[in-house]
């Protein structure tokens, strides 16, 4: 006979007291899972939103430090341009004379001066016809708007425009900061009906001082037209990333104005931003966008030569794109976890009451169904891809292989399964693809390659794909092979190589026709660069931009005069400039066509120097393209060697030795190089070749 404990509870009531207790633990551990995942989630946003915030502002410090590193190279270019009138002897004897006078100078700038006998001001007064042309001529040369020089009374004594102009006051003010620095100033921008433009001050020394001892007795101001300049500088680069904006701010007696070169009023007042602030620099912050007023991530670094700063902007919603994916990813995954743990717990509760078997069936039913849902739908897929897909074990065997695959080699699946490489593609291709099963099988990682295989007797390019397939164990199993078939992508970019080798060798045609010594001077060119940059051990793309470029780089002398060209007498300057405006004139014709190579550019600079005396640009060292620099040698090389109307050909030798003799023009890697061509034999018989035509 059973006996019931004293007091104890009847099974029904220890049954409910039971799944009480469960469902308040389940509850529980659920509102405990729930909270550990939202404060993990909510962890991991903010540690990534900072991330990016911090990624964020030293790509931006970074970019405006790079404009701000372009724009100080570019006034110390302005610097030394003005350098050739501030360092002449003869500008710098004028000015110390002239200093003599003290304060009156009038004598020098009065129309109605009559002179004397012994006016000390006679003999400054008859040099300045000849300081005015030769101010005049270097300010056209230069590309100066004006110029002036000014006494250090604040008087102008030598202008380029026709009499004396008046100085503005903001040409006084920065007068008198070079003569209280003796160092070069630079003006806010002005807007102009030319343009905008900006003055440079720059000090005048006494031409008896000395490096411990400097005395300044004028100052040289010169206005340049800089609208194309920031253009340049506010314009898209490849580095700028989208929602990235640059702006350039300048400080006024109005306050702050942001310089919009495009607009018709070229520099427009600001209002939200003080220059307190921006004294410091701008720090990296959520603001209001300066011209757009929408969200943005902004920060701004101030110039030292000029009252500008560069203001870099990142449009808020572009800039947090991959932190929103990642919040969705983090709250997805925290919701799936609390998902899988109230299930767990669900579960575990019908198990209580009695539910456990018809909740297990159910549940496994329904995995049943995803996972034939999703055989289904890969069975879809691989039906369906165009791609190659196969699976080789580990002896090299085929044991799976796609539609698509079975399809492109013309087999039955059952001639490919079970079969090799050799079997499958032939010996050749078999063997080329044994190496890739090798180094996937020794580096246990995925590799790509181009291939070209038969199929079915026909050529195709390929783009295979590997990867090694690792069991459980961690053991290698087999290779996974994905075969991407871009046959049609080569052959549309060999179709467009063929059309740019057709439109070269129509302009090349077009050069033969027009002047057969530009033709000839081509292509002797064209040959020795070819070897020239192969002897330097440039790359494919190298050795195709010089080729190109060479057999271009007439072009633009057939829009020139040619009685200037074949000119017996030295040109003057306006005929030189025009002249060199054959690189322009190239430039205009080449750059519409897609090269996929650097070849109008290299043709633009073939005549740049290494020291900057060269042109269109006075571009020096590095700043030159290497294809220009070689084409730079062998270009001088030919036109020493080949006669002119006024002149003999130079010998190999001299050409050879006068290249050597001028390092600062011309890179003396590629001058050797060039000697070492013309001594091999290739180099002789293109010399030859040339002679005899």
């Amino acid at each position: 006979m059973v006996t019931t404990p004293f007091l104890s509870p009847p099974p029904q009531t220890r049954l409910l007291m039971s799944r009480r207790r469960t469902l308040l633990l389940a509850i529980v551990v659920i509102t405990a899972i729930a909270i550990g995942t939202i404060i993990g989630s909510s962890w991991s946003i903010r540690d990534k939103e900072r991330q990016t915030e911090r990624s964020l502002e030293q790509r931006l410090s970074l970019l405006a430090t790079s404009h701000a590193q372009v724009i100080d190279t570019w006034l110390e270019g302005l610097i030394r341009q003005g350098d050739r009138i501030v360092n002449s002897d003869l500008f710098r004897l004028y000015a110390t004379e002239v200093d003599l006078i003290e304060e009156d100078i009038s004598a020098l700038i009065t129309p109605e001066w009559t002179p004397t006998t012994d006016d000390e001001a006679a003999a400054l007064r008859a040099q300045l016809p000849e300081l005015q042309n030769i101010f005049i001529e270097f300010s056209h040369y230069a590309g100066f708007l004006s110029g002036r020089l000014v006494h250090p009374n604040g008087q102008a004594y030598l202008s380029t425009d026709s009499g004396i102009s008046h100085l503005s006051e903001q040409q006084k003010a920065l007068s008198q900061q070079v003569l209280n620095s003796a160092t070069a100033q630079f003006s806010a921008l002005q807007a102009t009906s030319a343009g905008l433009i900006i003055d440079m001050a720059l000090p005048l020394f006494s031409l008896d001082s000395d490096e411990k001892q400097s005395t300044v007795v004028a100052v040289l101001i010169l206005t340049k037209v800089v609208t194309e300049k920031i253009n340049q500088l506010l314009s898209a680069s490849p580095l700028i990333e989208q929602g990235e904006r640059v702006h350039l701010l300048q400080s006024t007696n109005k306050g702050l104005a942001v310089v919009t070169p495009w607009m018709p009023e070229q520099i427009a007042p600001l209002n939200g931003l003080s220059p307190q602030i921006i004294d410091n620099t701008l720090p990296f912050a959520v603001r209001p966008g300066l011209q757009s007023g929408n969200k943005v991530y902004s920060l701004a670094i101030p110039l030292q030569r000029l009252p500008w700063w560069i203001v870099e902007e990142v449009e808020y919603t572009a800039a947090r794109a991959s932190l929103r994916r990642h919040a969705r990813t983090a709250w997805s995954i925290s919701a799936l976890l609390m998902g899988v743990f109230s299930l767990g717990f669900g579960i575990l509760w019908f198990q209580q009451i009695g539910l456990k078997n018809r909740e297990t069936a159910r549940h496994f039913k329904s995995l049943a169904e995803q996972i034939d849902k999703q055989r289904q739908l890969l069975n879809n897929i691989n039906d369906n891809i165009d791609d190659f897909i196969c699976l080789k074990d580990i002896r090299g065997l085929y044991q799976y292989a796609n539609p698509a695959m079975v399809k492109a080699l013309g087999r039955e699946l059952t001639e490919i399964l079970d079969r090799d490489d050799c079997a499958v593609f032939g010996f050749d291709t078999a063997k080329r693809l044994e190496k890739l099963d090798q180094q996937v099988v020794a580096e246990a990682k995925p590799i790509s390659v181009q291939e070209t295989l038969y199929l079915q007797s026909q050529p195709a390019h390929v783009l295979i794909s590997k990867a090694p397939l690792f069991e459980k164990s961690d053991q290698l199993g087999g290779i996974i092979t994905v075969m991407s078939d871009i046959t049609e992508l080569v052959e549309s970019q060999k179709r467009h190589e063929r059309a740019i080798r057709r439109t070269v060798e129509a302009l090349v045609s077009a050069i033969e026709l027009n002047d057969t010594y530009l033709a000839g001077h081509s292509q002797r060119l064209r040959q020795l660069s070819k070897e020239v940059m192969k002897q330097l051990g440039g790359n494919k793309q190298q050795v195709a931009t010089v080729e190109m470029a060479a057999n271009l780089s007439q072009i633009g002398k057939m829009f020139i005069d040619k009685n200037l060209i074949a000119a017996q007498r030295p040109l003057s300057d306006e005929e030189r400039h025009e002249v060199e405006q054959h690189v322009e004139h190239s430039a205009r014709i080449l750059r519409p066509i897609p090269f996929e190579l650097p070849v109008p550019e290299t043709i633009y600079q073939i005549n740049e120097h290494l020291d900057g005396s060269g042109y269109p640009k006075g571009l020096q060292g590095d700043e030159i393209l290497f294809t220009a620099r070689v084409l730079s040698v062998i270009n001088s090389f030919c036109a020493m060697v080949e006669p002119r109307a006024h002149r003999t050909g130079k010998s190999i030798a001299d050409a050879l030795n006068e290249l050597e003799n001028l390092p600062q023009h011309y890179e003396a890697s590629v001058v050797t190089a060039l000697r070492d061509v013309i001594e091999s034999p290739a180099g002789d018989k293109i010399l030859q070749r040339q002679e005899d035509a």
